[in-house]
């Protein structure tokens, strides 16, 4: 009989990390291509509680992990849809907050699935290109919720349509991937000390996480292949 503090497994039929790839590539495709259309509210929040139920998927076959991934995906959950319905002036702010914090720990999980495993399979790719995306994920929200509290932490170029929260987040959202990817096209500046560091850190974040996954994937090859050799 298995105790509370061992991991109970079970299979997941698509793989544990694959619904999870395809929740956040359909969540970032809508957020740039359907920031100011009319429905855009309803349709990031739908994505955005896709993505959390997908996370919670991801961690499911730890017990103890799944109970903490749900206490941590209600209130991002519960504010996002709040703020649709009432008008709430933090309810964006604890919403960011608290799907930061989500964010980062499926990805710290998933990032210790993929370190763990023996073996180089589909579904470590997959979990590894989840991390990556996870992390600038977790900082876009960070982003949303520094400009919740200080509007001005981030200097935008203008933008021709409703400024509105829908595009804000897709804007914090190419910011952080831009950052993530060091690219630094500069369109979108960090102006607040906090933005500033919070940028600087998203970008080593990227660069040190690169390194790793390809040493760990690079030694797990040659292990396999040392098994394998007669």
């Amino acid at each position: 009989r298995m105790s509370d503090l061992e991991i109970e497994i079970r299979e997941h039929p698509f793989g544990r990390f694959g619904f999870l790839l395809v929740a956040l590539l359909f969540f970032l495709v809508s957020s740039a291509l359907l920031a100011d259309s009319a429905l855009a509210p309803v349709r990031f929040r739908v994505f955005f509680t896709v993505i959390l139920i997908a996370g919670i998927y991801a961690v499911s076959n730890d017990r103890r992990a799944l109970l903490a991934a749900i206490a941590l995906a209600a209130p991002p959950v519960v504010f996002a849809w709040l703020g649709l319905f009432a008008d709430v002036p933090s309810a964006w702010l604890v919403s960011h907050l608290t799907g930061a914090a989500f964010v980062a720990f499926a990805s710290g999980f998933v990032l210790l699935a993929v370190l763990r495993e023996e073996e180089v399979s589909t579904d470590t790719l997959l979990g590894g290109v989840c991390v990556y995306i996870l992390i600038g994920l977790a900082f876009a929200f960070t982003y949303g919720a520094l400009l919740e509290w200080d509007p001005t932490a981030l200097s935008f170029p203008p933008h021709a349509g409703e400024w509105t929260s829908e595009v804000r987040v897709a804007e914090t959202l190419y910011f952080s991937f831009v950052t993530l990817t060091t690219l630094g096209y500069g369109d979108i500046v960090p102006v607040s000390e906090t933005a500033r560091m919070l940028a600087a850190g998203e970008a080593v974040s990227g660069q040190v996480y690169l390194t790793v996954l390809v040493a760990r994937l690079v030694g797990l090859h040659i292990s396999m292949g040392h098994r394998r050799a007669p």
